[in-house]
């Protein structure tokens, strides 16, 4: 059942849908098209997972086709990344267990959690410079995020409005949805510094991280990831 907020942001969406007629015909292409089809449904629980107690809206479309685009457009506003957590949260109240599950995650990442039905979850950071996936055409270029980021832990089950607000007015959200063994990072590079090859501090911030790309290939970079649930969800 939706809250209030909830209700009062999609009446704010509708308003705005009704005074941006190209928005609209895209939404609508998005939805009618195989574009969303050939979204991995991991990543679609990123965004939102709801399990039958409310159907996905027009609202919750929209958020995940704004979230697609921006990972995807010729210029890229938002990164994805994958850290391998090796299983799938157990429910809210079990906090002690999902901490047990957490403590082990690969160095520098840390997360906490504390759940209840306020706010974030918890929260992830991570104590070196990392690299990460950003998308650029058809290719795959990997960049470097500082060690000052601190980001809401959303587990399980979480709204499309909740999604969209950290992404739009925070540095990103980690997502640890039911049913993965992967928490997704989801970064805003508007609000974030990322440091490419050639940057000013690039060479300090590799250096410093310690990492190669090879440390990463497997279990941070999503995308290969989301192709393959694709293709054995259509075979």
């Amino acid at each position: 059942m939706m809250n209030s907020i909830d209700i009062e942001v999609r009446m704010h969406f509708l308003e705005i849908l009704a005074k941006n007629p190209k928005l609209l015909n895209n939404l609508g292409f998005f939805i009618s098209s195989k574009d969303e089809e050939e979204l991995a449904q991991s990543f679609v629980d990123c965004v939102y997972q709801n399990f039958g107690y409310h159907k996905p809206d027009l609202f919750d479309k929209y958020v995940l086709y704004i979230t697609h685009q921006l990972l995807n457009k010729e210029a890229p506003e938002y990164l994805a990344f994958h850290i391998f957590v090796g299983k799938s949260p157990y429910p809210d109240k079990e906090t002690e267990q999902n901490n047990e599950v957490l403590k082990k995650l690969n160095r520098p990442f840390k997360a906490h959690f504390h759940g209840g039905n306020q706010d974030e979850d918890g929260s992830l950071s991570w104590s070196k410079p990392i690299h990460a996936p950003r998308v650029i055409g058809s290719e795959i270029r990997w960049v470097l995020l500082d060690e000052k980021i601190t980001l809401p832990l959303e587990v399980g089950t979480n709204s499309s409005r909740k999604f969209n607000t950290y992404m739009l007015h925070g540095p990103g959200v980690a997502r640890w949805p039911y049913d993965s063994d992967y928490i997704t990072v989801f970064i805003n590079t508007n609000r974030v510094n990322i440091y490419k090859h050639g940057d000013d501090r690039f060479n300090e911030l590799k250096a410093k991280s310690g990492e190669t790309l090879d440390d990463c290939l497997i279990d941070r970079n999503p995308w290969a990831r989301w192709k393959k649930e694709v293709i054995a969800a259509y075979s």
